[in-house]
């Protein structure tokens, strides 16, 4: 397969017919086939969850769906070795913890995964809530 770089490649239109705005740009990810798209909208996710909580849930949930749900430990160790090649030199302890948390994610495979990871990492003598999971915040 040869490489292209950028090209129109998709006709954007709007679900309610109206018209779209000549001047705007748009970028498509393809999330079923391709790990850097399901990478990137995880990222985009995390970075819109502070305005809009529901279209980061949701869009982390897509991905989940798109995510093969036969991945091998060696390829969910590539994803996240490619992650960690990604981010791993972000500054700060919020951006740092918003990257193991995306690796968790990675490893874990799907948001269900995910979450009862968490909730066992929380629970202790004290009951569920004993200790504590940041998810920092996306650079």
């Amino acid at each position: 397969m040869s490489e292209k770089g950028i090209y129109g490649k998709y006709k954007i239109e709007k679900t309610d017919g109206s018209p779209v705005d000549p001047d705007a740009v748009y970028f498509v990810l393809r999330l079923d086939t391709d790990e850097c798209a399901r990478i990137a909208a995880r990222k985009y996710a995390d970075c819109v969850r502070g305005s809009n909580w529901t279209l980061g849930s949701e869009l982390d949930m897509l991905v989940d769906k798109c995510t093969p749900k036969d991945t091998s430990a060696e390829e969910k160790v590539a994803e996240a070795l490619s992650f960690v090649a990604i981010f791993g030199d972000t500054d700060g302890d919020h951006h740092k913890q918003w990257a193991l948390d995306q690796l968790v994610r990675i490893l874990a495979g799907t948001e269900d995964n995910y979450n009862e990871w968490v909730r066992l990492l929380m629970s202790g003598e004290d009951g569920p809530a004993t200790f504590s999971w940041d998810i920092g915040i996306a650079p």
